[in-house]
């Protein structure tokens, strides 16, 4: 048995395939069943952060068991390791309060691979044929790069004279093992967000991303149709993740206020910890007023974009990563007075809760100030990249502003 599959056999000491037979107990504010899932796709340098994560899930919040159409709390674990067949787990505590797994299905580690959107899809609808319980949440766990095309982001390409593409060179990063497009798997392939969000098989009262600068503008409105409420980062998210041993009961119990505990939660973690850290939760229903007042202002104000001193505009980004910054930065430098105050109410209906550091830092480095946080982040295309944009026309979000035609 190979390393990694045997350390979450051990991670998880408990009485496999043994079924508890006790009465589900639901938590107080929720009278409804609950399920969570979350997909962790970790078949890449990321395994042993996923494992940390896997022992605070179970160090925190694990519901009691409840047969299949009982009501009650679910919790579901996709795990895809390095050189290991993925796994879909139930974590449930027995009478005794001791925390069990049952391996729920097994699948074949050339076939399914965790980036691959027909993976995503089948092991989400498997899980909700065995539990279609009423609430719904899906955390999904791995590396991330936003809205950014496959392989962008770490070999970036730009068009040339001639309508080629060409390479601006393999990036070197040194602290890429300290951070967390979504899933980059052993293959290297990474799932785009277009593709994540048709492989859903129905809608989430959340969708939290665990994977860094999710929590962009161009995720959460292409998702705004598959989820009530949306959590991510605008920044990178560190390997240490969202601190799940705390977070998992207020998941379960549901609502605003507790997703707002959340991402208070996450904030104070590594803001506790002189670590860097974005987050906020948004309000789907409320992206689509959001998008009317910033199409509001591309409808005139557009190419002022490439002439900016984006020096002013606030950055999610280290080195010359520069496609990640702040929504609400960027309109107040290109909005009138009446457009911004509009384009504000709307930031404020959408961005329920939000939190950021002072400042970015990574063992002691400060790769940028976080002067101001909106709660979600955007692309500005300045400079221009063709490669680029002809990837960025599709999204949602630019099919409603209109910020490359």
């Amino acid at each position: 048995m190979n390393r990694c599959f045997s350390l979450i056999f051990a991670l998880l000491t408990m009485i496999g395939g043994v079924m508890a037979t006790s009465s589900c107990s639901m938590l107080p504010g929720r009278s409804s069943d609950t399920m969570v899932i979350i997909y962790i796709a970790a078949d890449n340098n990321l395994a042993s952060s996923a494992m940390a994560d896997i022992q605070e899930i179970v160090d925190g919040y694990v519901p009691d068991y409840c047969e299949p159409g009982e009501r009650g709390n679910v919790l579901l674990l996709f795990v895809d390791l390095p050189s290991s067949e993925p796994q879909l787990i139930r974590l449930y505590k027995d009478r005794y309060g001791v925390v069990n797994k049952e391996v729920l299905h097994v699948y074949d580690e050339e076939q399914y691979l965790s980036s691959d959107p027909n993976t995503l899809n089948e092991v989400l609808y498997y899980s909700h044929s065995l539990f279609p319980t009423e609430h719904n949440g899906l955390i999904l766990w791995s590396h991330g790069t936003g809205w950014l095309p496959d392989g962008f982001y770490s070999h970036p390409v730009t068009d040339g004279e001639d309508g080629s593409v060409v390479s601006l060179g393999m990036k070197e990063d040194p602290f890429r093992d300290y951070v967390k497009s979504f899933g980059v798997d052993g293959g290297g392939r990474e799932m785009e967000i277009t593709d994540l969000v048709k492989a859903l098989p129905i809608d989430y009262d959340f969708i939290l991303f665990d994977a860094c600068f999710m929590g962009g503008i161009e995720v959460a409105y292409e998702l705004r149709n598959k989820c009530d409420f949306f959590i991510g980062s605008a920044a990178e998210v560190l390997v240490g993740g969202f601190p799940y041993n705390e977070i998992m009961e207020n998941l379960f119990r549901g609502g605003e206020s507790n997703y707002g505990r959340v991402c208070k939660s996450y904030y104070d973690y590594y803001n506790s910890r002189n670590l860097g850290a974005t987050v906020s939760l948004v309000r789907c229903e409320h992206l689509e007023r959001l998008a009317k007042s910033v199409a509001q202002v591309m409808e005139t104000r557009a190419d002022m974009i490439p002439t900016l001193d984006m020096s002013q505009v606030q950055g999610f980004f280290r080195y010359d990563d520069k496609w990640f910054y702040d929504l609400g930065s960027l309109m107040e430098q290109i909005s009138s007075v009446g457009q911004l105050e509009q384009i504000k109410k709307n930031l404020s209906e959408s961005v329920k809760y939000k939190y950021a550091t002072d400042a970015y830092y990574i063992n002691g480095f400060n790769f940028f100030d976080i002067k101001t946080f909106s709660g979600l982040s955007t692309y500005a295309p300045n400079p221009e990249n063709g490669y680029l944009a002809s990837h960025y026309r599709n999204l949602s979000w630019n099919r409603a502003v209109h910020m490359i035609e």
